[in-house]
């Protein structure tokens, strides 16, 4: 594990996987970011030295410019970090996941926060009904998702990944429904009438304002939801994406 992150020998390695329960996967971030800058610059280093030896090499067989296959294998030498994880470590990233969720959802509550202070209206100078926590949660997502395919997993940690955007985004559904405008008996909804089938419930202007920007964000949600999914399931491994859910 310590080699994966950056120095350690593979005793080291064994050793160290004892502890990977107990790795914060705010510090696997920080490892595996070092790692890949790490990896980047190794592979650099090593390909400027390749060039080099075939340039001379070049010089020494009286100035031709034909390039060996060794300088050819180097100039297309690229060090990629995405897959370097190995599938032994899926289920120890499962806390990375865990943490991804904790960070989003304490996102989500200076969200709120910020939107209880706007009254729960759409930022001002913006021509939409669409709560700005929507667009900044989503962007949020994407950092996270981006994050997880360069640098972790497209395979089950993904996935798992996706469970916790779905929580997430449930519980900033949980948030819109719990600003609706409540009817005289304290609801957010209200039954039909007995008789006749015409019936509205009385807002003031205000709620309604409130109402019809929590209805439009709602929709925003909806299509950037599917969205994610479909972006989700082009990154995820065959055979993985008919397990992707969300849904609801």
């Amino acid at each position: 594990m310590a080699a994966l992150f950056g120095g350690g020998s593979k005793d080291e390695d064994d050793d160290d996987l004892q502890d990977v329960d107990n790795l914060p996967a705010s510090e696997a971030r920080k490892r595996l970011e070092a790692f890949r800058k790490k990896q980047q610059a190794a592979a650099a280093a090593k390909q400027q030295q390749q060039q080099q030896t075939a340039a001379d090499g070049t010089a020494h067989a009286g100035g031709s410019e034909t390039v060996g296959p060794d300088a050819a294998a180097a100039a297309a030498a690229h060090v990629a970090f995405e897959g370097a994880i190995s599938e032994a470590f899926e289920d120890a990233l499962k806390y990375y996941v865990a943490e991804e969720q904790k960070e989003l959802l304490r996102h989500l509550d200076q969200l709120i926060k910020e939107e209880a202070e706007r009254l729960w209206k759409p930022p001002e100078g913006e021509d939409t009904r669409v709560l700005g926590t929507a667009n900044q949660l989503f962007l949020k997502i994407r950092a996270s998702l981006n994050r997880c395919v360069k640098l972790l997993s497209r395979g089950p940690t993904l996935l798992r990944l996706a469970g916790a955007f779905k929580r997430v985004l449930s519980s900033y559904a949980a948030e819109l429904l719990k600003r609706m405008p409540k009817t005289a008996a304290g609801g957010t909804s209200a039954q039909t009438p007995f008789n006749g089938t015409d019936w509205y419930v009385r807002l003031p202007d205000e709620e309604e304002g409130v109402l019809t920007c929590i209805l439009a964000t709602a929709e925003y949600c909806r299509e950037t939801t599917e969205a994610l999914g479909r972006s989700i399931a082009r990154e995820l491994q065959p055979g993985l994406a008919n397990s992707l859910d969300l849904g609801d």
